[in-house]
């Protein structure tokens, strides 16, 4: 139970250091860029609809130029020239007509140099009329032609001759015209003025430049006046024309400014209203230019749908990381475990050696010695008790000293076993050869020891007792487990702190996975317990074995060296 809930608290305190260290950056770096997209795509839509605008000002522009040209060209015409007259009049304004048509123009009008009326293309018959005095008539009276934008309500163009009857929808109740104004000269004197031409181009009725502004920018174009719509151009279909609001048209005709809209919606808009500015330089319309946003939504979409995929991917891979570092931290958590049981198991069997040996030294001691050194006592004290001859004495104290000897090489080869005097003095090299002779003699396998005799090994107390110990359980697992013919072992150096000692049998080997997985389950841990000792001294083990092919066993650690 305090396992699972430790396990339980791991994958809780996980998820809380992923969402820290990957997913809220990730989350605020995807809103980031949302947001940032957005703005851009807004700035870009902005950028561009001003751009169009410049365009549709220069177009629209040419187009006023244009009406200036136009009547220099009127106020050359022979026919115009030639006037006099009422009967000339009616005919010169039919032709004027004729003219007109064909120029798209809705009104002609030729004035002499008081301002009466001595021609009309708009109303031939309707002559003699005074024509209002401005300031256009009375620049090309002076001698230069002009072209402007006007706005006019329909008394005046009541007032000029002109009906419009069904040529302008009934609400409308005014009209912006563009109107070009040019000098006639006399056909004999070209320095005298004898008049002026006056043309008009109704947008209410031919609104035929926004059409040519819409289709070069691919836009919706539309014209207000103070009153209103007076003429527009869609092209984007399925998107009514938006109107601007009622206070943006007043505050582009009262400031004489540009204002710019831009809503990013569906049904949104991409808007600029520019000034429509008459001969008087004060604004006498509006003239709107709009795109649809929906390309620009697209765009924007389409980025915001990719930083999307990019981050359910991200979180994929984050949950697949979450799952990695999981699994690898159940790993170490088991491997932690099994350490452990193998260090309490490791623990139990050196309780469980040394209980063995404290039995079998004192099995020994009892057995042999105590036994031998009790037939010496009996013997001794018997000698002089129960023999009358000194020759028989003599016979039986010789048996007991005999015994007494036997007696002393149990207790040093028992003594030796426990603790080599080499060891004592450090010589590790003595003390691997004496395993090595020892292990010969009580197996009669012959063992080759190799060592580097130009770079003395100089061990520390503890370093040197743990590798007496580790060759000599390698030796024993060989004499136990091998049924090896040939074992051969060293010490050396590997490089200028490390040395390594090793040893190499031809015997029946083992599996190493199967060996190492059934430890933990078996009183024997011999292989584990030389790890342990490995690692105790800062070294490392490397075992190579397979069935049949014998096996090496090779353990490196720190080292001192005199040459």
């Amino acid at each position: 139970m305090e396992m699972e809930t430790k396990e339980l608290n791991i994958d809780r305190e996980l998820g809380i250091a992923l969402s820290i260290v990957l997913f809220v950056p990730m989350f605020c770096a995807v809103l980031f860029f949302v947001l940032f997209f957005s703005g851009k795509t807004e700035e870009q839509a902005a950028a561009e609809i001003t751009s169009s605008a410049k365009a549709a000002e220069i177009i629209f522009q040419n187009s006023v130029d244009e009406m200036r040209h136009l009547a220099d060209a009127y106020a050359r015409k022979k026919t115009v020239l030639f006037f006099s007259g009422l009967d000339l009049g009616v005919k010169l304004g039919r032709d004027l007509a004729k003219s007109a048509d064909h120029d798209k123009l809705d009104m002609v009008t030729v004035m002499d140099t008081s301002h009466r009326v001595l021609a009309r293309s708009h109303a031939p018959e309707q002559l003699k009329d005074l024509f209002p005095e401005n300031l256009y008539t009375i620049e090309a009276l002076n001698g230069n032609a002009v072209c402007g934008v006007e706005m006019m309500g329909r008394s005046e163009m009541a007032a000029e001759g002109f009906d419009g009857g069904n040529r302008l929808p009934t609400e409308t109740s005014e009209v912006l015209a563009l109107t070009g104004a040019a000098p006639v000269h006399d056909r004999h004197d070209r320095e005298r003025i004898v008049g002026a031409v006056v043309l008009r181009r109704i947008l209410n009725i031919r609104p035929g430049i926004l059409g040519t502004i819409s289709r070069a920018l691919d836009a919706d174009v539309a014209l207000f006046g103070r009153a209103g719509r007076v003429a527009q151009a869609d092209r984007i279909a399925g998107n009514p024309f938006a109107m601007p609001q009622p206070e943006t048209l007043t505050k582009v005709m009262e400031r004489n400014i540009s204002v710019s809209t831009v809503k990013m919606s569906q049904h949104g808009n991409i808007s600029k209203c520019l000034p429509v500015s008459g001969f008087s330089g004060n604004p006498v319309g509006v003239l709107m230019v709009r795109k649809d946003p929906g390309p620009y939504l697209r765009d924007r979409d389409n980025a915001i749908m990719i930083l999307l995929g990019m981050f359910l991917i991200g979180f994929a891979l984050l949950l697949v990381i979450k799952r990695m570092v999981r699994r690898r931290l159940r790993a170490e958590i088991s491997e932690r475990r099994r350490a452990e049981e193998r260090i309490r198991l490791l623990h139990q069997s050196l309780l469980r050696a040394q209980e063995e040996e404290r039995q079998r030294i004192s099995l020994d001691l009892h057995d042999s010695i105590i036994q031998e050194l009790a037939v010496v006592q009996f013997k001794y004290e018997g000698i002089f008790r129960h023999e009358k001859s000194m020759s028989q004495a003599e016979a039986k104290a010789k048996k007991a000293n005999a015994i007494l000897r036997k007696s002393i090489a149990s207790i040093r080869s028992l003594a030796h076993g426990l603790r080599p005097t080499a060891l004592d003095r450090l010589d590790m090299v003595a003390s691997l050869s004496m395993l090595c002779t020892e292990f010969m003699k009580d197996t009669g396998v012959d063992v080759d020891f190799t060592l580097d005799e130009e770079r003395k090994i100089v061990l520390d107390y503890e370093t040197g007792i743990n590798v007496y110990r580790l060759f000599q359980e390698a030796l024993n697992n060989v004499r136990k487990h091998a049924d090896a013919t040939q074992v051969s072992g060293g010490l050396g150096p590997v490089g200028p702190n490390n040395a390594m000692i090793w040893i190499l049998d031809d015997g029946k080997g083992f599996d190493m996975d199967e060996v190492l997985n059934r430890a933990l389950d078996e009183t024997h841990m011999g292989l584990w317990g030389m790890n342990e000792r490995v690692c105790l001294i800062g070294g490392r083990m490397d075992i190579m074995s397979y069935p049949g092919k014998g096996t090496k066993i090779y353990m490196e650690f720190k080292a001192k060296f005199e040459t």
